[in-house]
């Protein structure tokens, strides 16, 4: 999820952090604000 392609859709990528704040795994990975 790190690597986002500037072809990727606004609708994905926000999908795409949603899942990474819904899983804790990724959020513990990968410590957003």
């Amino acid at each position: 999820f790190g690597i986002a392609p500037c072809t990727l859709d606004p609708n994905f990528f926000a999908e795409v952090n949603e899942l990474m704040i819904i899983t804790p795994p990724l959020t513990a990975a990968t410590p957003l604000e």
